[in-house]
């Protein structure tokens, strides 16, 4: 019993650093990037179709008979989003590929009605600068350039300074411990 308490102590020494990161968000938990393809549609076929990257929660498309397809530089498919068209201006988000090269639209029958070159999206070396001369630009290439990279250099410098508040707990946790210490051989005495 008499144990108990030095024991919590020495515990708490190694599981407070630990938790001291426990609700922190790695910068690719926080930020989840979409292509949204943009495209009209007239009842039959498509026309006009373009895209963009945007980070954030996706709006997820009602499913239907029609499906947008995410494929590489192989024409393997990366990814499938099926949904529905109405007939207008419309909007799909589906998730971005890091290795997309193109994106199809294919309507009800299996037909491919367009095909986007994504390969824009690529110049992307996501290395935190806007590499302007390498033909990044907030549109294909919002994690190192606009709002997102200024977000993306606040979640680095949260993990960098993580460290000295850690330090900071253990060397609170060998305080506590040497001052129990201390009053326990006193009062043994």
């Amino acid at each position: 019993m008499k144990y108990i308490f030095p024991t919590i102590l020495v515990l708490s020494l190694f599981l407070m650093p630990l938790c001291a990161h426990a609700d922190s968000l790695s910068y690719d938990e926080a930020w989840v990037f979409h292509y949204a393809i943009s495209f009209s549609y007239n009842g039959s076929t498509t026309t006009g179709s373009d895209y963009s990257i945007i980070g954030g929660d996706a709006m997820l498309p009602n499913p239907g008979a029609w499906t947008i397809e995410v494929d590489d530089a192989a024409g393997s498919a990366l990814s499938r989003t099926q949904f529905e068209p109405s007939v207008g201006a419309q909007t799909v988000e589906v998730p971005y590929q890091n290795r997309g090269f193109s994106a199809r639209i294919v309507d009800d029958r299996g037909t491919t009605q367009s095909i986007i070159d994504l390969s824009g999206s690529r110049v992307c070396n996501d290395d935190g600068v806007c590499n302007a001369d390498l033909g990044e630009n907030t549109d294909n290439c919002p994690t190192d350039c606009g709002a997102v990279n200024a977000n993306r250099q606040a979640a680095i410098a949260n993990q960098s300074s993580g460290l000295p508040g850690g330090l900071l707990l253990v060397l609170a946790d060998i305080l506590v411990i040497g001052l129990v210490l201390v009053v326990d051989r006193r009062r043994r005495a």
